[in-house]
């Protein structure tokens, strides 16, 4: 669950590094583009350790 959060966080880090060095300024890839792909990722993430946490919950209030 934790390790999900963190890959999130990690997603964002990754994203701004990427801006920040000039990768939008390459053929292929805009800042939105960037942006849109590592948000689509960090979201998915993000959900995922919701579930998780959700899950983990569920289970304990049943044993």
């Amino acid at each position: 669950m934790f390790t999900l959060f963190s890959m999130a966080g990690i997603q964002a880090v990754l994203s701004t590094i990427a801006l920040m060095t000039g990768m939008s300024q390459l053929a292929g890839s805009s800042v939105i583009e960037i942006l849109t792909v590592n948000g689509f990722f960090f979201t998915l993430f993000v959900i995922a350790g919701l579930l998780f946490r959700n899950a983990a919950e569920e289970s304990s209030y049943q044993s």
